[in-house]
């Protein structure tokens, strides 16, 4: 048994005895988490990497069809430019 200064919750005896928690250190830390809270924390963590690994796959396929979409078009000006005078000839 130890003894030394830590908060206590207001109209603790003084002298009582109370659980605190430290670390290797001897360094007051605070009440480890319940398995239930330790659950949604996890449950918490993973709905969050899973929204953010969602939003890295649309943002890439947003970029990836962008660029597609830049090339189809150049290409088809380029195409046009060659094409198009073409079209200009007239019959007589």
């Amino acid at each position: 048994m130890r003894t030394g200064t830590a908060r206590v919750a207001a109209g603790t005896a003084a002298g009582a005895t109370v659980e605190v928690w430290t670390d290797v250190r001897d360094r007051l830390v605070p009440e480890p988490v319940t398995p239930s809270e330790a659950t949604q924390q996890v449950a918490l963590a993973g709905a969050f990497v899973a929204a953010g690994v969602g939003g890295v796959v649309i943002v890439s396929g947003r970029v990836a069809r962008g660029q597609l979409e830049r090339r189809y078009a150049e290409r088809w000006g380029e195409e046009w430019e060659r094409i198009g005078p073409q079209w200009r000839r007239t019959t007589g």
